[in-house]
C-alpha cells in the first residue's frame, strides 16, 4: 500500500516474492527499543494463525518459509 511503513513494506516484498526467494528462509531484524503497544500488534503473525492485520484490517498471510 501507499502508506505502508517499513515493516509492512518489507513484509509485502517477501509475500510478493520479489527477490525470487520465497523458498528461502527469511529473516526481518528490529534493533533498539520496540513500543510493546505495537508488539502487541505482532501476536498473530508470531501464532499459528501467521497473519498481520494492519489498520486498515487488510490481512496479510506470512509465508510458511
Amino acid at each position: 500500500g501507499g502508506t505502508d511503513g517499513l515493516f509492512t513494506h518489507i513484509l509485502r516484498k517477501i509475500i510478493d516474492n520479489v527477490r525470487g526467494e520465497i523458498n528461502k528462509r527469511q529473516w526481518i531484524i528490529f534493533v533498539g527499543d520496540i513500543d510493546p503497544e505495537w508488539v502487541e500488534n505482532l501476536n498473530s503473525v508470531l501464532d499459528n494463525n501467521k497473519l498481520l492485520t494492519l489498520p486498515n484490517a487488510e490481512r496479510l498471510r506470512i509465508p510458511p518459509y
